[in-house]
């Protein structure tokens, strides 16, 4: 750190005026000088061991992820890191990556959209792009076969300090409550139990599975991609009830009504930012719309 430097030599007396610096410059200084002295994260943030998990940005979202995964030893294939950090099936990854593969899609699209966010503070693409980097060899599909020990470094320290400081830095987008998500996805799996085993129609059985699983992925996608997954599902969701419209069977509308009471608590839960998007209320519409669904995408779509 720089420290206040007077020098008095019988005429002169030289002192330094901090506030001509800008916090461009007190960033670049505090991040060299924590990473010199290798203070411990919690020391360095005074968390007491305690990491408070936040979704407003793509930094937070992200080093929310590596905190998990840097703790990951021994020579564990990097898939089954991966999957565990993802809440999947650890030994299914083993033999069929797939799942795996598609949320590190997801994750190393938002490794691409900090770099790019970073890129508009006007600070030195040194302080953050080589850390993103460095997390973006652990996701690489060419990589995900080998042990986990061959890139667990790239998520030392220093990788965790830099994306912190872009947390901070980054303004903070809408954000979901975690919990409200939990209660929804708890309450939506038991509804896909009882449609699986109940005696519906074959194509309202297909109907609804699917708009389940668009509400399913959106809500355990969004520890990663934020609120922009709640949005997607939307589109998603009204893209399926469009396709399928002229199948749907209108003496099925009350359990389609059950599906359709998740999407209004998703929407609920979404905040401002979703209530917002035309296409969510588009399919609240339609859902709410009942045993008259075609009637109402005619008339969105007129």
């Amino acid at each position: 750190m720089l420290f206040l430097i007077a020098a008095y030599n019988k005429n002169i007396k030289l002192t330094l005026d901090f506030t001509r610096f800008t916090r461009h410059f007190w960033y670049e200084i505090r991040c060299a000088w924590l990473v010199h002295r290798s203070a411990t994260y919690v020391r360095r943030y005074k968390l007491k061991g305690v990491l408070v998990k936040k979704y407003s940005n793509s930094a937070h979202r992200i080093l929310n992820i590596i905190q998990i995964a840097a703790p990951s030893g021994g020579n564990n294939p990097t898939t089954t890191v991966w999957a565990n950090v993802f809440g999947l099936d650890a030994e299914l990854a083993k033999s069929d990556p797939h799942f795996v593969h598609q949320k590190l899609t997801l994750f190393r699209a938002e490794l691409d959209l900090l770099a790019s966010a970073m890129a508009t503070t006007g600070f030195s693409e040194k302080l953050y792009k080589p850390y993103i980097n460095n997390i973006s060899r652990t996701v690489s599909v060419t990589n995900i076969g080998a042990a986990w020990s061959s890139y667990s470094s790239n998520l030392g320290a220093d990788t965790i300090l830099a994306i912190n400081f872009c947390a901070e830095i980054l303004p903070d987008e809408s954000e979901c409550d975690f919990d409200s998500l939990t209660e929804i996805i708890d309450s939506i799996t038991k509804l896909r139990e009882q449609v699986e085993n109940s005696d519906l129609h074959e194509v309202t059985k297909s109907f609804v599975l699917s708009q389940i699983s668009i509400i399913e992925k959106a809500i355990q996608n969004y520890p990663i991609t934020g609120v922009d997954s709640i949005k997607r599902a939307f589109s998603e969701g009204f893209s399926d009830i469009c396709s399928r419209a002229d199948n749907i069977r209108e003496e099925d509308a009350d359990i389609r009504s059950k599906v359709g009471e998740f999407w209004v608590k998703l929407r609920k839960v979404g905040g401002a930012a979703v209530e917002a998007d035309k296409i969510v209320s588009a399919v609240v519409k339609l859902v709410e719309n009942g045993d008259k669904l075609k009637d109402g995408i005619a008339g969105l779509l007129q």
